[in-house]
């Protein structure tokens, strides 16, 4: 350009290019790169002012205002730093509809990758853009008075929008989904004045929207099926001038100006105050004598579905000089029960701890005592930690995993304390002057009385009068019944190799290999990689190969770029934990293998599976995630195999989340499917066992086949229960999880309301109780209709009262007590069900011209039981195993004919009171059954 500035002809041009491009008439490609002048005028005052106009096609910096059009999707692999780095203010960026694609996201703590990013500018506009697989989706650093509107951010491993130290900006009329991190989709930060407009948060692992700062703003949004929706940083969290209007939510997180179906499910239980009397969670802020006047449980007070839930402590005392006692009561399900944190001459007496991860914990506490009270089922009973002159007298730890654990601490007394049937009685790692006295440990199944290598030989530390079974500390040998010589030392290793004997391995640098990097050809050998890297430019072969072998263990280990992290055959007792693996075809292959145990594997970025399971037995698989599985991948994958637990997993952005074929009688449950392209869980031939869940539930939103799974919404949201008055249909959507115990539905007609011809219809969704219940109650109603329906762990499934006419159609009942119960009524139908694994399937007591056909069941005690009733037809029923397939009692008129009663403990078929008369029914015919009893009106033919 000039210097001296452009010519009038020129400018002319200039002005009328402007105006086309403005209403999108001129090809504005012409213009890219270019930079031209105009003028503005002002009263009698013309100046010049740059205007840059300028096409995007790539990854680049924007360095001067003006306004910026991408003409083409973009795609990049950058691992560190911006796409598109904004360096000015007065900059409009339009998408026109087009794409900006990472190839990660990528985020290891130092590095993080950026959509776009904006630092330090004023007046910024970004539109008509989706953005996807970034750390970061956009970026606002130290800026105000920005724009992003119309635009689709998804699968950010960190963050959809971060704002830090940014206000007066605004989000409107977008979508932000699908990300990972565990602060929010969209984070305002340190900032103020910002707006959320018309904009949807979904789908995102644990929060929707955070909020650490005021005079925040949402309008007309949706946020739904996050783990919580709306989070505020209690400190900044309630000011008066945020604000939220017209928009829904579900879970909310301290944000009192908002209102959501759920509010306030505290993550910091320590900001609750505790008075001298405690009857909830809290915290103990003052000196003095405390006491437990209820019992607590964490499930009441904490959402358990927050990132940092298993760390929370149900009580912390952060005084001194209290005294707590709990009287007996109990705190269970908690990270921590009680946590005694940086204070000094505490006492926690007479306290039941159980279902936690820890008990009773004293970090960094100078003269304390743990006295009396019970500790079972923990991950640790009571945990002393970097503490001194602490003293756990009188207490009884049984089934823990751990039962006294003293960390890096001094001067401890375990005195009269009973610990028993857990893995360790006694752990001690670098405790000194350690005094175990008067106490009995013994039956655990690892070692009573356990030392890590720096307590081995220590010579401060005794045991006094205490019954000991096995222990592996030299000073404790003569007074433990068994001596275990401690493990072998640890070898370190600086390469990839062949292992050829038992021993303890420890990786001392990040290893790099062209084929099979760890061949592990003996058993007994543990390898700890110390958080070091297993790394391959092939992508072929495997990180770990192990076959045949026993009690291998494999831990904290990065692995990159192999065809298997892990690939293992015909094991036993195979452990891998703490282990991340990224980009393989599959992360973890288990074949023919029994007695593994799977915790916190990582398997990101898959081409075929993050884990496959093939013949697997008798194992474990917990805490471990499956993330981004190329099209066609499943996270995990579940073949031929039978009698293992898989819990707490969480499978993400594959085809199929879980994937489960001719494989039964397994404990899957409290598993997370989400964002997977097909089904979330996915349940091929062979793979229907009634009882996998064992009580628990799965979360996700798509399932296909898995009909003994009950699929538990992200959202939580499901169909309601109710009580029907009028006449209704009911159809449900999708499957439910219903937690009270008491009646779901019931359909009343009464002298003010009609519930007749009520129709409730599954339509093949599941339906599971959590803790009993009755699933349908009908009163004094007709024609109501049950149907289509797959039901689990209810006490009844339907009872009926002077009812008519009313119908149970098509469905599959597991593991009620009772099934069908129907009492003063007539009329009524029971056709096409199948019922398992109950103690009586259907009861008819005082009922007239009722029908029962083409039933199956499999029940513990009667399959059939009719009692004081009138002309009931039994026909086409099969009946198995339990004690009696069709009972009949003081019953009349009763006819059966085709049914087929066989494997009874104690009969087939049996008569009582006047149905054992001839005329107390008639056969049909068609019948076959393994024994009869007293009923002389059933042919010799039909019932031998």
């Amino acid at each position: 350009m000039p210097s001296h500035g452009p010519s009038k002809p020129l400018i002319i041009a200039l002005i009328a290019v402007v105006a086309a491009i403005v209403i999108g008439v001129v090809a504005y490609s012409q213009l890219s790169g270019s930079q031209h002048s105009t003028t503005t005028t002002s009263g009698s005052t013309t100046s010049p002012t740059t205007i840059r106009l300028a096409n995007i096609n790539s990854c680049q910096s924007i360095d001067a205002p003006g306004q910026y059009y991408i003409t083409s999707d973009i795609q990049t692999s950058i691992q560190d730093g911006s796409c598109i780095s904004i360096r000015s203010g007065n900059v409009k960026l339009v998408g026109n509809g087009h794409k900006i694609t990472g190839n990660g996201p990528f985020v290891n703590g130092t590095s993080y990758s950026y959509g776009i990013s904006i630092r330090n500018q004023t007046n910024v506009s970004v539109s008509q853009l989706s953005i996807s697989k970034f750390s970061f989706g956009v970026y606002l650093l130290n800026s105000s008075n920005s724009l992003l509107s119309g635009i689709n951010v998804t699968n950010s491993t960190v963050s959809s929008i971060y704002m830090y130290k940014s206000s007066n900006n605004s989000v409107s009329d977008s979508r932000l989904s699908g990300a990972l991190g565990s602060q929010g989709s969209l984070v305002m930060e340190g900032g103020s004045g910002n707006q959320v407009q018309g904009t949807t948060v979904d789908y995102n692992t644990y929060y929707g929207i955070y909020i650490n700062g005021t005079a925040s703003t949402l309008l007309n949004d949706t946020l739904s099926n996050n783990k919580a929706d709306l989070y505020c940083a209690p400190d900044k969290g309630y000011p008066s001038s945020s604000s939220f209007s017209g928009s829904s939510c579900y879970i909310n997180d301290y944000c009192n100006f908002a209102q959501c179906s759920q509010t306030n499910l505290f993550q910091d239980l320590s900001a609750i105050p505790l008075q001298q009397s405690i009857s909830s969670c809290g915290d103990i802020g003052g000196s003095g004598t405390y006491t437990l006047s209820k019992n607590l449980d964490m499930k009441d007070y904490v959402n358990r579905t927050g990132p940092s839930s298993n760390s929370l402590a149900c009580i912390t005392i952060s005084a001194p000089s209290v005294y707590l006692n709990c009287s007996n009561m109990s705190i269970s399900n908690a990270g921590i029960g009680i946590l005694a944190l940086l204070t000094s001459n505490v006492v926690v007496a007479n306290c039941r701890v159980y279902n936690s991860t820890t008990g009773i914990k004293f970090s960094q506490v100078v003269g304390g005592s743990i006295r009396g009270g019970t500790a079972s089922g923990n991950m640790y009973s009571v945990y002393i930690d970097n503490s001194s002159l602490v003293n756990v007298t009188g207490m009884t730890q049984h089934g823990n995993k751990y039962g006294t654990y003293l960390n890096s601490s001094f001067i401890t007394n375990v005195k009269g304390v009973s610990s028993l049937n857990g893995s360790y009685g006694v752990y001690i790692d670098n405790a000194n002057v350690t005094s175990i006295i008067n106490s009995t440990v013994k039956s655990n199944s690892k070692t009573d009385l356990y030392c890590t290598p720096n307590s081995y030989n220590s010579s401060t530390d005794s045991v006094v009068g205490t019954s000991c079974g096995s222990t592996d500390c030299t000073w404790a040998s003569s007074s433990c019944s068994k001596y275990v010589l401690p493990p072998i030392a640890t070898f370190p290793i600086s390469s990839c190799m062949t292992i050829s004997a038992s021993g303890n391995y420890s990786l001392s640098q990040d290893v790099l290999s062209s084929g099979t990097c760890f061949r592990i050809d003996a058993s007994n050998v543990t390898i700890n990689c110390d958080g070091h890297l297993v790394l391959t430019s092939t992508g072929t072969h495997d990180a770990f190969s192990v076959s045949g072998k026993s009690n291998v263990s494999i831990s904290n280990c990065n692995i990159l770029n192999y065809a298997h992290g892990i690939n293992a055959t015909n094991t036993k007792n195979l452990s891998l934990s703490k282990l991340t693996i990224n980009n393989t075809q599959t992360a973890v292959l288990l074949t023919n293998s029994s007695l593994a145990k799977l915790s916190s594997v990582a398997a990101d970025v898959f081409s075929r599976t993050g884990f496959t399971f093939n013949r697997l037995t008798k194992s474990n698989v917990s805490q471990s995630i499956a993330l981004n599985g190329a099209t066609n991948a499943t996270g995990f994958l579940i073949m031929n195999s039978t009698g293992n637990s898989f819990t707490h997993n969480y499978a993400n952005q594959s085809a199929y989340g879980y994937y489960i074929t001719n494989s039964k009688d397994n404990y899957i449950q409290d598993n997370i499917g989400a964002i997977n392209d097909k089904y979330d869980y996915y349940c091929g031939p062979g793979s229907t066992g009634i009882n996998d869940e064992n009580g628990g539930v799965n979360s996700g939103e798509t399932k296909y086949s898995c009909t003994w799974m009950a699929l538990e919404s992200l959202t939580g949201i499901q169909q309601q229960c109710q009580a029907v008055f009028l006449t209704s249909l009911i159809t449900l959507s999708r499957d439910m999880v219903y937690t009270y115990g008491s009646t779901c539905f019931s359909a009343i007609t009464n002298k003010t309301s009609s519930a007749n011809n009520t129709l409730i219809d599954c339509r093949g969704h599941t339906i599971i109780a959590t803790d009993g219940g009755t699933l349908l109650s009908i009163v004094n109603s007709s024609g109501v209709t049950l149907q289509n329906c797959y039901i689990k762990n209810f006490t009844k499934v339907v009872q009926s009262s002077s009812s008519s006419s009313s119908k149970v159609l098509n469905n599959t009942i597991a593991d009620a007590a009772t099934a069908i119960s129907f009492a003063n009524s007539r009329f009524m139908a029971i056709s096409w069900n199948k019922v398992y694994g109950s103690i009586t399937g259907i009861l008819l007591s005082k009922e007239n011209y009722d029908i029962a056909q083409n039933n199956t069941l499999s029940v513990a005690g009667t399959a059939i039981n009719v009692t004081n009733s009138k002309s009931t037809l039994l026909y086409n029923n099969t009946a198995s195993s339990g004690a009696y397939g069709i009972v009949m009692s003081n019953s009349t008129g009763t006819q059966m004919g085709q049914s087929r009663l066989t494997s009874s403990s104690v009969s087939g078929v049996a008569c009582y009171g006047t149905s054992n008369s001839s005329s107390g029914g008639s056969d049909i015919g068609g019948n076959f059954c393994n024994g009869k009893l007293s009923c002389p009106w059933i042919t010799s033919q039909s019932c031998k």
